[in-house]
């Protein structure tokens, strides 16, 4: 994976947009839903909040990886998918209440202290 990450740490929501709500070359997506194909009609938009410290190369990197995936699982033109990543910084992100630059950091720590264990 290209973040190094387990998947327990990666949370995916699907949304699915009323075709009532949507526009395709001007007209609402409800009124061309029947005689156009998924392939014509689909441009998933993939949003992706990270907490801040990642090379932009790693990101863009995921980015890439995002649109193929998303691209051969629907069968769309990668050129149809977009990707946004936001950053967020650590201490704006919350881990079971606590910033993530602390909440990160305790379980080391604690980890540290522990009997047995080595520093």
């Amino acid at each position: 994976t290209v973040l190094a990450t387990t998947p327990d740490r990666i949370e995916v929501w699907a949304h699915e947009v009323d075709p009532d709500l949507w526009i395709v070359n001007g007209r609402p997506a409800a009124d061309v839903v029947d005689t156009w194909t998924h392939a014509e009609l689909d441009t998933p938009v993939i949003e992706i909040n990270l907490v801040q410290g990642r090379p932009s190369a790693l990101i863009a990197h995921l980015m890439r990886d995002v649109t193929d995936g998303v691209a051969h699982a629907l069968g769309v033109a990668a050129a149809k998918v977009r990707v946004i990543v936001r950053t967020v910084a650590p201490d704006h992100w919350a881990i079971g209440g606590v910033p993530a630059h602390i909440a990160r950091v305790q379980p080391r720590a604690a980890a540290l202290q522990r009997p047995g264990t080595t520093t």
